[in-house]
């Protein structure tokens, strides 16, 4: 081989592209996950302890943090996005910038718009903790999960946010150079068939990604479930012992006159007494009384029932439901 030859191959070597794929220009499924739950986690944070604090200092009460979180939130990612840093904190911790489809910083206005739509994702995606008490919030997560999980398919690993405001989550090497930035827009504006089909994840690592982002959403099921039956159940105890007011002054009552009251006047307390978080009970015909609900859907199917029966001179109480409402988040004495 020539001189010239080899100096044309040595030429062709160090000005030929390095032409790299997905998985070094884009952050990963799994590590974008991680970031956003760390950011969130810091957003809390800054929410709970600065802003209260301040509003509380000067005389106010806050009663609803969801708005001071949802400011935050925006503040939080639309300026780090726009700085130079072009990361919130969590994604330089896991190597992450976030840029347009040339490799540069976001505008603020962009970010900012990026930012309403990731809350906005996040916000629907998180509606799966209110399922076990209003079913109809699966059709909200059923909606921002396969929109939150674009990222795991588009051949940019876009999600629907990026896709909208033309951003992208890439790994710190792909804008550590100009070369590395051709290398970028190079591949993003590759519109070939072929090509987009290749840079596209292999079921290996959609299948991975699928269990990245579904493993947290069966565990938030499951806490979500007992969370939601505990609070079931505190109520309906709430509810039962809230009558021991009325039972006592029926028994008295028939203790005295041997008959059940049938009026209001006959007894020295209510007959009807509401609960502050939803519901009443009242007396009824022949001393019963009964228990209903007013919110949550899964009481609101039935009452509980409290029926006198006289045994050996004394009143004792029979407990049962009347409608649809769950056996097992009964007290003992109510299950039979």
């Amino acid at each position: 081989m020539s001189a010239v030859d080899d100096g044309e191959q040595q030429t062709a070597n160090t000005t030929t592209p390095l032409n790299p794929d997905a998985n070094t220009l884009f952050a990963e499924f799994g590590a974008r996950m991680a970031g956003v739950g760390l950011d969130l986690f810091i957003v809390v944070f800054i929410a709970e302890v600065v802003p209260v604090n301040v509003i509380e200092a000067i005389g106010l009460t806050v009663t609803d943090h969801r708005p001071i979180i949802l400011a935050v939130s925006l503040l939080y990612f639309s300026v780090f996005w726009s700085s130079p840093l072009r990361a919130t904190p969590a994604q330089l911790l896991f190597g992450m910038r976030v840029v347009d489809e040339m490799g540069e910083r976001l505008s603020l206005g962009r970010a900012v718009v990026r930012g309403v739509l990731l809350i906005g994702l996040i916000a629907a995606a998180m509606t799966v903790l209110g399922i076990p008490s209003t079913p109809y919030l699966s059709v909200v997560a059923l909606v921002g999960y396969p929109l939150l999980f674009l990222a795991a398919l588009t051949p940019n690993r876009q999600a629907v946010h990026d896709l909208l405001v033309h951003s992208l989550v890439v790994n710190k090497i792909a804008l550590k150079s100009p070369e590395r930035r051709a290398q970028l827009r190079e591949h993003v504006s590759d519109s070939d068939p072929i090509s987009r089909k290749h840079r596209r994840p292999s079921i290996i690592s959609i299948v991975g990604n699928v269990l990245v982002l579904g493993a947290p959403v069966i565990v938030m099921l499951v806490m979500a479930q007992v969370r939601h039956d505990m609070n079931l159940r505190s109520r309906i105890g709430y509810a039962v012992g809230e009558v021991v007011v009325l039972k006592i002054a029926v028994e008295e009552y028939y203790a005295y006159y041997t008959r059940w009251p049938t009026k209001e006047g006959e007894l020295s307390v209510a007959t009807r007494v509401n609960y502050p978080d939803g519901g009443y009970y009242e007396l009824e015909d022949h001393g019963v009384i009964r228990i209903r609900f007013t919110v949550k859907p899964q009481l609101m199917k039935g009452s509980i029932v409290l029926s006198p029966k006289i045994d050996d001179g004394g009143v004792t109480w029979k407990c049962h439901v009347d409608g649809d409402i769950s056996a097992g988040r009964l007290p003992a004495a109510c299950r039979g």
